[in-house]
């Protein structure tokens, strides 16, 4: 993992204590990246999570940390150099949502799976 995802995770893993606001983030995130690039969708299905437990989730879960988490994780792809293109944006959330995810490995519901990834090698 890459120090600036490490940086990222130490400073926001306390928003994701709570399963509720780890679950919510976690559909989010998958909901989100289910309608994004090949590798996202990859990604997506590479959790093995049934697809009618992160569809919508976008708009269906409410949770203000988890939100606020999203906004955080915005705002610092936008002062990375490196999150210049869509891909390297897409390949750095990836790999922190996963970093995030492994973080304290609460699963909130039995079937979640938390996996890691090798898009972290991509990263500078």
């Amino acid at each position: 993992m890459n120090t600036s995802i490490k940086e990222f995770v130490s400073k926001f893993k306390n928003i994701l204590s709570d399963p509720e606001t780890k679950h919510s983030f976690y559909m989010q995130e998958l909901d989100g990246a289910s309608q994004g690039n090949t590798a996202s969708k990859e990604w997506v299905d590479s959790k093995g999570i049934d697809p009618s437990e992160y569809v919508n989730a976008l708009w269906k879960e409410e949770n203000e940390d988890a939100e606020a988490l999203q906004m955080n994780i915005i705002a610092w792809q936008m002062r990375r150099p490196t999150s210049l293109t869509s891909e390297a944006r897409a390949i750095e959330r990836r790999a922190l949502v996963d970093a995030l995810m492994l973080e304290g490995k609460v699963e909130s519901k039995p079937m979640l799976q938390f996996a890691d990834t090798s898009d972290e090698d991509h990263l500078t």
